[in-house]
């Protein structure tokens, strides 16, 4: 149960919708949400990529809306433009990359019960795969596909 000393919560739904952005800010996000003492639902409201994907499948419950989409695809790393960059660095940037790809793929097949393996979530990623809802409930990406609502006492903020 989470508190603000006024309120006590113990359920959260997260609506979502990111086109992607820091690979390690999601596996950071994605460990702190699974460690907060509360069930926690997501429901993707229009487009959740890579790696905000890794946000989403905190969700003990996932859901999707009819008009959204997920993208599986490969994480970037972004190098100065002004600046020479050593080989070493290039080399050590690749090896980053993997393992987050591999660390990424793992913590999405977990999120399927089994009906993706981390190989072929791998093999989606480097396909750069795009899922409608349908698609992401048949291979357990979602529980369910609904739409958003917001019961008139709840609390909810936008950020």
């Amino acid at each position: 149960m989470v508190s603000d000393g006024q309120h006590n919560w113990d359920k959260l739904r997260l609506m979502m919708s990111s086109g992607g952005g820091n690979i390690t800010a999601a596996f950071a996000a994605y460990n702190e949400i699974r460690s907060m003492p509360i069930e926690l639902e997501t429901l993707n409201t229009g487009a959740t990529d890579s790696p905000a994907l890794m946000i989403f499948m905190a969700g003990k419950k996932r859901y999707a809306c009819a008009r959204s989409a997920f993208q599986l695809r490969q994480s970037s790393w972004s190098f100065p433009s002004k600046d020479d960059v050593a080989l070493s660095v290039i080399a050590d940037t690749a090896k980053w990359l993997q393992e987050y790809q591999r660390i990424m793929a793992e913590t999405i097949a977990e999120g399927t019960d089994g009906r993706l393996t981390s190989d072929k979530v791998v093999e989606m990623i480097q396909a750069g795969t795009t899922l409608n809802p349908q698609q992401a409930k048949d291979i357990g990406l979602i529980h369910d596909i609904i739409e958003p609502t917001i019961p008139p006492e709840a609390r909810w903020w936008q950020v």
